[in-house]
């Protein structure tokens, strides 16, 4: 009773001072209050979006990761889910979400990038709501986050090319160390062997292939992953831009921000190409290389050098085809975004570096396919549009040099177009037979039933006409059709009655038959 008492006491006491004046109480009060009773901002007012800016990462990534797995996964983003589940994404936890793109910890942005990149490819295309509002906020961040990308994977590629080429520095101590410990080993015979095996383990420790190996997969690992994130903004940034050219809608990448549009995405399409072909090349020779500034920014193409190395990258490639999907979304993004854009076209143009490296791609062999496709696409599109200038350039005031300039980029065009393009389209499309005579088959199905439903709708329209014409009210149409079941009934009991008339009458004439037969057999008994 007594401990019982004295707990009440304290409860009260630490009631009163907090209802008391002074300034630390009520800010104590202030901040263990419910989320309830605070303002309504996004900030404070949602669990979720307080998770996801959660310092502590655990919690930032744990948010992320049920996000990923519920509200925005695919499945409930798809066109064929509910339309409550679309309801509950709202622009504040979009924009939440589209900040953890630039979290320091990589889980993290690559959950946030996911969530972002299935939210546009599956439940944006559907809907022309937040389009505008998305883009605004989306795409500086994608931007931003693709170049520090790019710069993280050339920092590493020349970290794996230190760790892979043996040390010169240790190397050159070593020799000085040598050369120290044999002048002082003739004074002291202790003090040489005990240097002596110093060095005998300083060069094993540096000459250990086994470390090395190792270093050399956790860099490759991270490598990788920072390539998944570059990839995945590449899913927003491409769905993005084949959402406003389907929708029609204007657009700040394609028109405001094209240039750092155009130079991030062609920063990770030259990097992505050159490491592949690299990679996968056997006879591939950086200084020949179109993407001069991959070759100028870093070193990664000395880190290709190292068997140890290739192998790594070739054998994580391999299983997860990181590196080909970031090269893939690049040439797929710049292709939509040539679509009836000539002045972005023209921009690419501008660059010969970048026209180059994108026709090189199509003659490039150990590149994806799709990649060198979506290159095509965009080679065609340049072709269509120069060939629209060309003619508005004859009927305008535009000078000849103009014209015989774009001519000359069309001849050059058109020699791509027969030469490289047509083959790889010859060769990307499988023909068979019995797939053509399968196809011809249904399309004649298809034709004969759509003009078996044209049929029925003329015949239909022709009814509705002719029941317009007559301009009968419902109760006179009911009478008629009344008049007509009744017509009908009585035609179908006199043919009733005909036939049992008949029917009967045949009876009638067999009977007559059989009493003839029986007189004239009566009439031989009588012979």
């Amino acid at each position: 009773m007594g401990k019982h008492s004295r707990r009440k006491n304290r409860k009260g006491n630490n009631a009163k001072g907090t209802t008391k004046g002074n300034s630390s109480s009520t800010n104590s009060t202030t901040v263990i209050t419910s989320p309830s009773s605070t303002s309504t901002s996004p900030s404070t007012s949602s669990p979720i979006i307080q998770k996801i800016r959660h310092g502590d990462v655990k919690v930032r990534h744990g948010a992320l990761s049920a996000l990923s797995s519920t509200l925005f996964s695919p499945e409930s983003l798809s066109s064929t889910s509910s339309s409550k589940s679309k309801g509950t994404i709202k622009i504040e936890l979009l924009q939440a979400v589209m900040e953890r793109i630039m979290d320091e910890d990589l889980p993290s942005a690559l959950c946030a990038a996911g969530c972002i990149a299935n939210y546009i490819l599956f439940q944006e295309s559907n809907s022309n709501s937040n389009t505008n509002r998305v883009e605004t906020i989306l795409a500086p961040i994608l931007f931003t986050r693709m170049d520090i990308v790019c710069n993280t994977i050339e920092k590493l590629g020349q970290k794996m090319v230190q760790e892979a080429s043996p040390t010169s520095t240790a190397a050159a101590t070593a020799i000085a160390t040598v050369t120290a410990t044999t002048t002082a080993t003739q004074r002291n015979n202790k003090e040489q062997t005990s240097k002596k095996k110093k060095q005998q383990r300083a060069t094993t420790a540096a000459s250990t292939p086994a470390s090395s190996t190792k270093q050399i997969e956790l860099m490759a690992s991270s490598f990788m992953e920072q390539f998944a994130l570059l990839s995945l903004c590449l899913h927003a940034l491409c769905g993005l831009v084949e959402n406003i050219s389907a929708n029609n809608t204007s657009s700040s990448i394609l028109f405001h921000q094209r240039d750092q549009f155009l130079s991030s995405t062609m920063r990770a399409f030259n990097l992505a190409k050159h490491m592949i072909s690299s990679l996968f090349t056997p006879t591939f020779n950086s200084t020949t290389a179109s993407d001069a500034n991959v070759n100028a920014n870093s070193n990664i193409n000395n880190s290709f050098q190292n068997d140890t190395v290739k192998n790594i990258l070739i054998k994580k490639e391999n299983e997860l085809n990181l590196i080909s999907d970031v090269l893939t979304y690049t040439s797929r993004t710049i292709h939509s975004s040539s679509d009836d854009n000539p002045t972005f076209i023209q921009l690419v143009l501008a660059n010969t570096n970048w026209s180059d490296d994108i026709i090189s791609t199509i003659s490039n062999m150990s590149l994806p396919a799709l990649s060198r496709l979506h290159c095509a696409g965009f080679v065609i599109n340049t072709r269509h549009s120069i060939a629209y200038d060309i003619s508005s350039s004859s009927s305008g005031n535009n000078t000849t040099t103009t014209t015989s300039q774009l001519q000359q980029i069309q001849s050059n065009l058109e020699t791509t177009i027969t030469t490289q393009i047509l083959p790889l389209l010859s060769s990307s499309t499988f023909y068979s037979n019995d797939v053509t005579i399968a196809l011809w088959k249904q399309i004649e199905m298809n034709e004969i039933k759509l003009k078996e439903e044209q049929q029925d709708e003329l015949i239909e329209k022709n009814v509705i006409s002719i029941v317009d014409g007559k301009k009968e009210s419902a109760r006179q149409i009911a009478r008629r059709q009344k008049q007509i079941k009744a017509a009908a009934k009585a035609v179908a009991k006199a043919a009733k009655e005909a036939a049992s008339a008949a029917k009967q009458q045949d009876s009638i004439m067999k009977d007559g038959g059989d009493d003839d037969d029986d007189d004239d057999d009566s009439g031989d008994d009588d012979d």
